[in-house]
């Protein structure tokens, strides 16, 4: 059914033209922006009080639990904007150094987690310097039955 507008026109929507350089363009530049604000909020969360906390929080911790991951399917998604011609516009080189920034972001992301073990040892250590806690527990002396 289409709705005809005061001009004649239809109310239809303009169709998505998987094969125009401009849309697809402009269609990278908005996954790129909103791949880069999801990087962005898993470094430093967008917002830390009230109901945009609860928000927030879920994309930016699953984001930066998973780096790599998020890493793959931007990938995947620019090789499938590239692929349809996004680079032949502005828009597709600005997408596409949107895209490079937040993978760079995103390894970081990946680099500092591989320290947790690192970092945590560390901690324990600080710890058991400030109190006697091994002469406390107690140890096994031998098996018992």
């Amino acid at each position: 059914m289409e709705i005809a507008g005061p001009g004649g026109e239809t109310g239809r929507m303009p169709r998505w033209n998987r094969t125009d350089p401009d849309q697809v363009a402009q269609a990278y530049l908005a996954s790129a922006a909103l791949g880069a604000l999801n990087t962005a909020n898993a470094v430093r969360p967008l917002s830390r009080k009230g109901r945009a906390s609860v928000l927030a929080f879920f994309p930016g911790w699953l984001t930066s639990e998973l780096p790599l991951h998020a890493i793959g399917w931007q990938a995947l998604a620019s090789a499938a904007f590239v692929r349809g011609g996004a680079l032949r516009r502005p828009k597709g080189w600005l997408a596409l150094g949107l895209s490079l920034g937040s993978w760079a972001a995103l390894a970081k992301v990946w680099k500092d987690s591989t320290r947790a073990g690192e970092v945590y040892a560390g901690a324990l250590r600080e710890g058991s310097a400030t109190t006697s806690w091994p002469a406390r527990c107690p140890t096994p002396s031998g098996p018992s039955r």
